[in-house]
């Protein structure tokens, strides 16, 4: 019974009196700390991809893609994480990671995904 009586006194001594009951209202420093709400999740308005390279692509030379967002009210942003990047003809280039290495001349298609948004981009190399 004693322990029943330190153990409500215990509970008690830790309340603050001058928090009415409103979470919001209570020490964030504490150890049950409450997450900070972020900013609404955006998605992109537009989406294009960025080349890093030689302006006209020749066998040999090498491209470093990253896909752009665009939102609705104008800003921009670099998309992260899962990428995929392909080629048609798959034959006509070299792919690693972001890195497109131009093998043949002639037309080509490069698609890349980044999450859920799908761009392509149709690429004349030169010899």
């Amino acid at each position: 019974m004693r322990a029943l009586i330190f153990s409500f006194l215990m509970l008690l001594g830790a309340c603050d009196p001058e928090n009415d009951g409103d979470p919001d209202d209570s020490d964030p420093s504490g150890p049950h700390e409450r997450p900070v709400e972020s900013d609404t999740i955006r998605g992109c308005a537009e989406t294009y991809i960025v080349t890093d390279g030689p302006e006209i692509p020749q066998v040999g030379l090498s491209w470093n893609l990253v896909m752009r967002c665009i939102y609705e009210d104008e800003t921009q942003s670099t998309l992260g994480g899962p990428m995929i990047v392909s080629a048609q003809p798959h034959h006509a280039v070299q792919i690693q990671d972001n890195k497109v290495t131009f093998l043949e001349a002639g037309e080509l298609t490069l698609r890349m995904q980044v999450g859920a948004y799908r761009e392509r981009m149709d690429v004349l190399v030169l010899e």
